[in-house]
């Protein structure tokens, strides 16, 4: 990042979703993706349970979801081509038989693929595999790939909320996983769009803390904040209640656990602990105000604490964040 500007051009072979990102940095946001339609505007789709091809026109939104470690990360495109950011594990909101096509794209340094490998499934909806007459209801997906598909929202099972994860037990339980919520087909639509926008998840820009997960000695799980204390600690963050933390296993060549060992009486979703030592880290949400501390439970000297405030008391000034 030195200030510096490159050009890369390329000719797409085929339609598609292509991916651009950084091996490096990827884990941390340096990615995105092209969307190359067929010359044609048309693109398969399972509608009534039967493979067939409709216009591009008549896809009335696309959802991209990135895998990366143990997160989807989410963006939403309108028919008019406005993108919204959807963030973390969103929830996608479309009506009954309405044509949504997902690019579901793996993140992640190309060089170990078998390392950052997801298998993304998606409860009650099937769809067809591109290339192939094959239909299915999910796919591996490795880094640097994307899977692309057309999913008729509700066919054969009506609205509801229907779950989506990776297949990969330590990356579901991590928190790869959550929601396609299809509503009836005349619901009120909060918007003039045509389309019920998706709900996004948590943002990294309001009451999010990420820890890198890395090999430095005293320094295991490290703030991308900072020394937010002025105390040379750069393990410790703070976030008001209701928040989220996202543990990023990006600089560390071994496998690891996320484990509680010191939080609050009675909170929410703790004691938490990976069962599964593996590299991909893992997605937290803290409600409770209080002490959290967390360790590797193989490496026991990791060490990372997080202080949830309560924004109604006084005596801690966040300083805005």
């Amino acid at each position: 990042m030195d200030g510096n500007t490159t050009q890369e051009d390329f000719v797409a072979p085929h339609s598609g979703t292509f991916v651009y990102q950084d091996d490096e940095l990827g884990d941390r946001g340096l990615y995105g993706g092209v969307i190359v339609n067929p010359k044609n505007g048309m693109t398969e789709a399972l509608v009534n349970g039967k493979i067939t091809t409709i216009p591009l026109d008549e896809i009335d939104k696309d959802v991209l979801l990135f895998m990366v470690g143990s997160t989807f990360w989410g963006m939403e495109i309108g028919k008019n081509g406005t993108q919204t950011s959807l963030w973390t594990n969103p929830v996608p909101v479309a009506q009954e038989n309405q044509k949504i096509r997902f690019h579901v794209i793996g993140i992640g340094p190309s060089s170990n693929p078998n390392g950052h490998s997801h298998t993304f499934h998606l409860h009650a909806h099937r769809w067809v595999d591109p290339g192939t007459s094959n239909i299915i209801d999910v796919k591996e997906i490795h880094p640097g790939t994307s899977h692309v598909f057309v999913v008729d929202a509700g066919d054969g099972v009506g609205p509801g909320d229907w779950q989506f994860h990776c297949h990969v037990f330590a990356h579901m339980e991590a928190g790869m996983m959550s929601t396609f919520k299809v509503l009836t087909a005349n619901t009120t639509l909060t918007e003039d769009t045509t389309t019920q926008p998706s709900i996004p998840g948590a943002s990294p820009y309001h009451n999010f803390a990420t820890f890198s997960v890395n090999d430095e000695p005293g320094k295991w799980f490290k703030n991308l904040k900072g020394d937010i204390s002025n105390t040379g600690s750069e393990s410790l963050a703070i976030i008001n209640k209701s928040g989220t933390v996202n543990f990023m296993m990006d600089g560390t060549n071994g496998v690891h656990t996320i484990t509680s060992i010191i939080y609050p009486k009675n909170a929410t979703h703790m004691p938490f602990s990976l069962m599964m030592a593996y590299k991909g880290g893992v997605i937290v949400k803290l409600d409770d105000p209080g002490l959290y501390v967390f360790a590797c439970s193989l490496h026991p000297f990791m060490l990372a604490a997080v202080i949830v405030d309560d924004p109604n008391t006084k005596g801690l000034d966040l300083g805005g964040v």
